[in-house]
């Protein structure tokens, strides 16, 4: 957590966030079907669309266009310190895979959780790339972006809690 509060400081200090607007523009073509009666028919109830005699349906389309307004906070440099973040935890990922191994032979009850340690890292790193690669997939959508990110640490932290503890409760009673 300390290299997390350092790396933090100076990614504020150097290079420090600021609230920006993307504009983005948006095309949207809309098919509708139209129900057009002949001119012989002066009662839309005489003709059925149907069978097709009294009236035609034409397929229209129409476009929409929409420009959206996007806000972010963001610095100059962004995709380098959010790297170098990753980075440091994918390190820390490593680690604990790493140690989990090392223990995955221990006689001790207590202390034999390799399984889970190495099941909840698994987890963590689906959720943390599935969340990122949805970043970077819906950016224009920070909402539903921010939904996908709790989302994940929800189900990563959750999943977890019940790894680690579960167990142990259960050779308590």
């Amino acid at each position: 957590m300390f290299v997390d509060l350092i790396i933090l400081f100076v990614w504020q200090f150097s290079d420090s966030v600021k609230l920006r607007a993307r504009y983005v523009y948006e095309v949207q073509s809309q098919p509708t079907r139209l129900f057009v009666p002949n001119r012989q028919t002066k009662n839309l109830t005489d003709s059925d669309p149907r069978n097709g005699e009294n009236s035609a349906i034409r397929n229209l389309s129409h476009q929409t266009n929409q420009l959206k307004i996007v806000f972010e906070c963001n610095s100059n440099l962004n995709e380098v310190w959010i790297t170098m973040l990753t980075m440091y935890k994918i390190i820390l990922l490593m680690y604990g895979i790493y140690l989990a191994w090392i223990i995955r032979n221990i006689n001790v009850p207590s202390m034999n959780d390799s399984k889970y340690l190495l099941l909840s890292t698994y987890t963590i790193i689906i959720c943390g790339l599935g969340s990122m690669t949805l970043m970077q997939l819906l950016k224009d959508w920070p909402d539903v972006v921010q939904a996908f990110f709790t989302i994940g640490i929800i189900i990563s932290t959750c999943t977890t809690q019940c790894l680690l503890f579960i167990p142990k409760f259960k050779k308590q009673l």
